[in-house]
């Protein structure tokens, strides 16, 4: 069954593409229409809505999905600015397939890519990069690191312009 976390809701197969609201969501968030819009897709799921509760902290807005096949359903109900995704995805597509994927689509190709992972040697960052991937980050993600990457990606261009 695929599914993606979207605002703190889950929304499964055939459920309704409308947004849950996240009752716990801050009065000062900054509108909808200037945060950048993440998605992150991440098997793992206390570190997928904790990484979600730091892009939300950051002043983003974001969907999780916990499979590539959930991700790419999510990116195609709300195009993000940024995507953060897993290289060891369990199914038939895994992070480089994503990426793969991401980047042979003409309308997705633009948007930035960063892998993450627990793989970060010379040969796993190549092997990332040749899949599509913008920069692999090592898991845990660091605060300072997705802070960077916001600033550089978050008008959902490969370039950061």
């Amino acid at each position: 069954m695929n599914q993606f976390l979207r605002f703190g809701g889950i929304i499964e197969d055939g459920a309704s593409p409308q947004a849950t609201t996240d009752m716990n969501a801050s009065k000062t968030k900054p509108p909808e229409s200037t945060r950048a819009h993440v998605l992150v897709i991440e098997d793992n799921r206390d570190f997928a809505r904790l990484f979600g509760d730091m892009l939300e902290i950051m002043g983003c807005s974001r969907d999780i999905a916990f499979d590539a096949r959930s991700g790419f359903d999510a990116l195609r109900q709300r195009r993000p600015n940024l995507i953060f995704c897993d290289l060891g995805l369990p199914g038939s597509m895994d992070g480089f397939e994503f990426a793969r994927a991401l980047r042979s689509d003409p309308d997705l190709e633009p948007i930035p890519l960063i892998g993450v992972s627990g793989r970060t040697s010379s040969e796993d960052v190549q092997q990332a990069l040749d899949a599509g991937f913008d920069r692999l980050f090592p898991k845990p993600v660091k605060f300072a690191d997705v802070s960077g990457a916001l600033s550089t990606y978050s008008k959902g261009n490969r370039q950061g312009n």
